[in-house]
C-alpha cells in the first residue's frame, strides 16, 4: 500500500486512486514557488561574506593603532637596560626613561649624626635664654629664684628672707645680666662638651656669650674640641662644628645654619645638644613665611605665635592661592587656598568674610596646616591676595642626618616592658577615661577603650582604630613565663625619618603603666642615606630618601637599595628591545596589509551557490575557473574586490611604508591651513636669499631644526617585499642595527616625533604651526608627525565608533564614525532588509504550499470516490456478466 502524507485538516492521500505523488508534485512546485528565496539569501549570504570581511578589516586595523600607540613616544620606544655591578647593595627596577651611562653608588654605614640650629641669618648675634621656672621668673642651675640683691628698705620679707612684692611673691632680680645662663653642652657617645656662659664677653678658651654670631660660636666650640684633645683625648667627644649655607632671603641677606658633625657614625653616637642660645639646637623651629613669590598680594602672612611643629624632619610648606572670588579682599571676598609640604602631604583651606575680624584686620582663628604649624595673616592696605601666588614656611628639626650603622630606611618600633598574659585587665573601673596615647609622624592619637579589657583587647583596639595612620600594634612573647612575658609591640608601618612615632604621657591604662619610661626604643626610623658619583662629597654628609625605592636621583631609574657598600649602575640603549618593538610595528602593518590582499585579489574562480542537502543551507562555494594567467584554480577571488574601505586601507597603509613620513605639502599646510602664503612659500625659487624661503627650504630646516635624520622606512631597511606578495620586511637588519646603535634618539624622532604646540618655524621666528582636530573625542593634533603618531590618527580615523550628535535634536553634527564602521552598518542594513524579504516570501512560498496542499487533498478525495465508483459499476458489471 502506498505511503500517506499527512495534510491540512487532517486529510490524507495515498495515491491509491492514480498512481500519482501528489506530495512529490506539491514539493516540486514549492521548490519552482521557493526560487526568490533561494535568490535572496545566496545574495544575503554574499553581504554577510562582506560583513565578516569589513569587521575583519577593523580588527587588524585596530591591532595596527594599538600597536602604533603602545609606542608613539619617546618613553615607551627608547629602551635602556641597566645592570648593578652587586646585587647586594642595590638592585634595579625601572630604566624606562634612564639616561646612558656609568653611576656609582654607595650606601652609607657607620653613618655620622648631624645636628643643625635652625635658618639663622650670618649676620645676627646668636641672643641667650636664661632658666625660667613655670611662671617665667629667672633660676639658677639648682632651680631656685634668683631673688632681687637689694630691694627697698621696708621691704617684706618671707620665712626665708627672700624679699617679697606686694601681693606676697618673692621679687625676682630685674637685671638681667644678673640671671643664670645654663652652658652649652653637646654630647656622643658618652662624651661631652661645654661651653660656659661668659657676662663679661672677654672670649676666653671654653666661653660663649650672646653677641657671637654662628662662625664666632662655631669657632668657640672647635678651640675647645682642639685643647680637650690634646689634653683629654680619651674623653672627647668626635665631632666638629661648622656653618653651613642655607638661603638668600628678603633683601638678600645669607641665611646658614650651625651644624655639629659627628665624625663617628653609628647608632651609638647620636649627638645630644643643650642650646640655651636663639639657634634652637635643641628644640623644633619654624622660620617666619618666605614671600619671594608673594608679589601683587598685600595682606602678609605669619606664622602664629603659638605655633610648635611637631614633625621629624626638616620640610618646607608651600601655600598658593588657588581661587580668588571678587577683588582678593580678605574679609570681603572668598579665596581658597591649597599647600603641600616636601614629604608630601597635601591639604586645602578657605578664607571667608566670616573668617576675617574686621575691627583687629586679622583672622578671627589662626589656620593648622599640619604637625601644629599654624598661620594667619596681617592685614595691609586693602589686604589684597592674587591668585596664583605663593609663600613658603621652613619647618625644622635639629637632626638633619641620624647616626646610623647602615644607610638603610628602617620603620620605627618600640616595645612595652610587659605583662603577665593577654587576657588579664589592662585597665578596670576606669569607665570612659580608659585610653592609650601615641604620635605618629608629628600628630597624636587616642584611642578610647574599654574597661577591663586586655593586652589582646589593647591591641585590637590600637589597630582597628579608624583613625590610626600607620601604627601596627602586636606582641611579643619572651617565652620566660614571667609576669612581664608579654610586651606590646608599636611598629610604624612606613620607614623614614618622620614616620617616628613617640610615646605619649597621656596614657590612662591603670593596670599597665605606659608612659614613655615604659618602652624600649628597639628600632630608630630612619631614612636610606647614600651617595651618588661621591656626591655628597664633603665626606660626612648623605643624600636621604624616606624609603629604600628611589626614583628621583638617576634620571629614569628606580633603584632598590639591599645593603651597604658600593656598586656600578652602568645603562645603556637596548637595541634588541628596540629592534623587536619596531619589528613588532611591521608585523601589525603586515597583519592588516595581507588581509587587505587576501580579500581584494582575482583569481579567475567563480563563486556559485548550491544547495547542501545536509544542512538545508544555500551555500557560496568555489567553481573551478582560470587566473589570470589562464591557469585553472579553485581558489575564490576576494569577496572585496574594489570595495573602497579597503582601497583607503591599503593606500593609507603604503603611504605611510614607502614615503616620508610626513610630505613637504603636509608640513606647508600646517604653516598655512587656508594656503595664503603660497605667494610666500612658492614650490620653486630661483634664489632664496631674493625671494624668501621656499617650502623646500623651510621644509629641510625643519627637519635638521628636530633632527629627523630618518624619515622613511627604507631608511631603516625596511622595504615592500615583492616575493611576499607585498609584505614589508627587515631587508637590512645591518642598517637598523646601526642607526639603532650609532643615533638611536633619531631613530625615535622618526616615529615618536610631534612638533610643539605653539612652535615658530626656523630662521623666522613668527610663522608658527597649525593644528588641526578632526574629531571632538581626541585632542586637537597636527597634520604631521612621527611615523607611529600618524599612523595612529590614521587607523583610529577608520576604526572610529561614533559621530558627533547633537544632543538636542539627534543630528550627526560631525561624521566621524570612521570607514570600517560605516561599512558594516551598511552591510548590518542590507542583511536586515533581505532578512524581511526572506521572511515575507517565505509566508508567501507557504501560503502558497498549502493551497497545493489543500487542492491535491481534495484531488486525492475526489480520485479515490471515483475509484471506489468504478469499482462498484465493475462489480455491478461482472454480475450482470456471470448472470448472463
Amino acid at each position: 500500500m502506498a505511503s500517506t502524507g499527512v495534510i491540512s485538516g487532517g486529510i490524507q492521500w495515498t495515491g491509491v486512486a492514480t498512481g500519482t505523488d501528489f506530495k512529490a508534485m506539491v514539493e516540486t512546485l514549492v521548490k519552482i514557488e521557493n526560487r526568490t528565496v533561494v535568490r535572496q539569501q545566496t545574495w544575503q549570504s554574499q553581504w554577510q561574506a562582506k560583513l565578516t570581511s569589513i569587521n575583519q578589516l577593523d580588527l587588524r586595523l585596530g591591532a595596527l593603532k594599538t600597536g602604533c600607540q603602545s609606542y608613539d613616544t619617546r618613553d615607551e620606544l627608547l629602551t635602556r637596560k641597566a645592570t648593578s655591578s652587586d646585587e647586594k647593595v642595590v638592585t634595579i627596577n625601572n630604566t624606562s626613561t634612564a639616561a646612558t651611562g656609568v653611576f656609582n653608588i654607595t650606601v652609607g654605614e657607620n653613618i655620622g649624626e648631624k645636628v643643625a640650629s635652625r635658618t639663622f641669618s650670618d649676620a645676627a648675634t646668636i641672643g641667650m635664654n636664661h632658666l625660667t621656672d613655670a611662671e617665667g621668673r629667672p633660676i639658677d642651675a639648682n632651680g631656685d629664684i634668683i631673688v632681687h640683691p637689694s630691694p627697698p628698705p621696708g621691704t617684706p620679707v618671707d620665712a626665708d628672707g627672700r624679699p617679697l612684692d606686694s601681693e606676697g611673691n618673692i621679687l625676682v632680680d630685674p637685671d638681667p645680666a644678673n640671671y643664670y645662663y645654663p652652658p652649652m653642652t653637646i654630647s656622643m657617645g658618652g662624651k661631652t662638651v661645654e661651653l660656659t656662659y661668659d657676662a663679661t664677653k672677654s672670649g676666653a678658651l671654653g666661653t660663649f656669650h650672646e653677641d657671637m654670631t654662628m662662625e664666632d660660636l662655631a669657632g668657640a666650640i672647635n678651640d675647645k674640641l682642639a685643647d680637650m684633645e690634646a689634653t683629654t683625648p680619651d674623653d672627647t667627644p668626635k665631632i666638629r662644628a661648622e656653618v653651613v649655607y642655607d638661603k638668600t632671603r628678603g633683601s638678600g641677606d645669607t641665611y646658614s645654619r650651625l651644624t655639629i658633625v659627628g665624625l663617628e657614625g653609628g647608632v651609638k653616637n647620636h649627638i645630644t645638644v643643650s642650646d640655651p642660645t636663639d639657634l634652637c639646637m635643641d628644640s623644633n623651629s619654624i622660620d617666619a613665611p618666605v614671600t619671594t613669590s608673594w608679589v601683587g598680594s598685600q595682606a602678609i602672612p605669619k606664622v602664629s605665635a603659638d605655633s610648635n611643629y611637631t614633625g621629624h624632619a626638616n620640610k618646607t610648606i608651600t601655600v598658593v592661592a588657588t581661587t580668588v572670588k571678587g577683588n582678593g579682599i580678605l574679609g570681603v571676598d572668598d579665596i581658597e587656598f591649597s599647600w603641600a609640604d616636601t614629604e608630601g602631604k597635601s591639604g586645602t583651606f578657605k578664607v571667608t568674610a566670616e573668617n576675617w575680624d574686621a575691627a583687629n584686620n586679622c583672622l578671627k582663628e589662626d589656620i593648622e596646616l599640619l604637625q601644629g604649624v599654624k598661620i594667619s595673616f596681617d592685614g595691609a592696605q586693602q589686604n589684597r591676595i592674587r591668585k596664583d601666588e605663593a609663600f613658603t614656611i621652613d619647618c625644622q628639626t635639629p637632626v638633619t642626618q641620624k647616626a646610623a650603622d647602615v644607610g638603610l630606611a628602617q620603620t620605627d618600633k618600640w616595645v612595652h616592658r610587659g605583662v603577665g598574659d593577654l587576657t588579664s585587665p589592662v585597665t578596670k573601673g576606669q569607665g570612659s577615661a580608659a585610653q592609650f596615647a601615641y604620635t605618629y609622624a608629628g600628630k597624636e592619637y587616642t584611642v578610647k577603650l574599654s574597661n577591663e579589657v586586655g593586652l589582646q583587647g589593647l591591641i585590637d583596639a590600637i589597630n582597628k582604630d579608624s583613625n590610626n595612620p600607620g601604627v601596627i600594634a602586636s606582641y611579643l612573647n619572651d617565652g620566660m613565663g614571667t609576669s612581664t612575658s608579654y610586651k606590646l609591640v608599636l611598629t610604624g608601618r612606613d620607614s623614614g625619618v618622620e614616620n617616628s612615632i613617640t610615646i605619649s604621657d597621656k596614657s590612662n591604662l591603670n593596670m599597665m603603666p605606659c608612659g614613655p619610661e615604659t618602652f624600649t626604643h628597639s628600632r630608630e626610623a630612619s631614612n636610606s642615606m647614600f651617595r651618588v658619583d661621591g656626591f655628597p662629597d664633603d665626606e660626612v654628609s648623605w643624600a636621604q630618601r624616606p624609603t629604600n625605592d628611589v626614583g628621583d636621583v638617576f634620571d629614569g631609574i628606580v633603584v632598590t637599595l639591599q645593603g651597604k657598600g658600593d656598586a656600578q649602575i652602568i645603562v645603556q640603549n637596548d637595541v634588541t628591545a628596540m629592534k623587536d618593538k619596531i619589528k613588532q610595528l611591521i608585523e601589525a602593518v603586515n597583519y592588516a596589509k595581507s588581509y587587505i590582499k587576501e580579500q581584494t585579489k582575482f583569481s579567475g574562480a567563480k563563486m556559485v551557490s548550491k544547495f547542501n542537502e545536509q544542512t538545508q543551507q544555500f551555500e557560496r562555494v568555489n567553481e573551478n575557473g582560470t587566473d589570470a594567467a589562464g591557469n585553472s584554480s579553485s581558489d575564490p577571488s576576494g569577496i572585496m574586490i574594489g570595495n573602497y574601505g579597503f582601497q583607503m586601507a591599503q593606500s593609507a597603509i603604503d603611504k605611510m611604508m614607502t614615503g616620508p613620513i610626513f610630505s613637504r605639502q603636509e608640513f606647508i599646510q600646517a604653516i598655512d591651513p587656508d594656503k595664503e602664503k603660497e605667494a610666500t612659500y612658492p614650490v620653486r625659487v630661483e634664489d632664496e636669499e631674493r625671494d624668501g624661503p621656499s617650502q623646500e627650504g623651510l621644509y629641510n630646516a625643519y627637519l635638521e631644526k628636530h633632527g629627523l635624520v630618518y624619515t622613511r622606512m627604507s631608511d631603516l631597511g625596511i622595504i615592500s617585499d615583492p616575493d611576499q606578495a607585498g609584505q614589508y620586511i627587515l631587508k637590512e637588519e645591518s642598517k637598523l642595527t646601526e642607526a639603532l646603535t650609532k643615533n638611536p634618539e633619531a631613530v625615535v624622532r622618526m616615529f615618536t616625533f610631534t612638533p610643539e604646540d605653539g612652535e615658530t618655524m626656523p630662521g623666522d621666528g613668527e610663522t608658527k604651526l597649525y593644528k588641526h582636530a578632526p574629531w571632538t573625542d581626541e585632542e586637537a593634533r597636527f597634520h604631521f608627525g612621527g611615523f607611529n603618531v600618524m599612523m595612529g590618527y590614521i587607523t583610529n580615523d577608520m576604526t572610529r565608533t561614533h559621530d558627533d550628535i547633537d544632543a538636542q535634536t539627534g543630528n550627526v553634527v560631525k561624521a566621524g564614525k570612521g570607514i570600517t564602521k560605516v561599512l558594516a552598518d551598511n552591510y548590518a542594513g542590507i542583511i536586515k532588509d533581505i532578512d524581511d524579504k526572506i521572511l515575507r516570501e517565505q509566508r508567501r512560498v507557504s501560503m502558497v504550499q498549502q493551497r497545493l496542499e489543500d487542492k491535491f487533498a481534495r484531488l486525492e478525495v475526489l480520485l479515490a470516490g471515483l475509484e471506489d465508483q468504478s469499482k462498484g459499476i465493475e462489480a455491478q458489471i461482472s454480475k450482470l456478466n456471470g448472470g448472463a
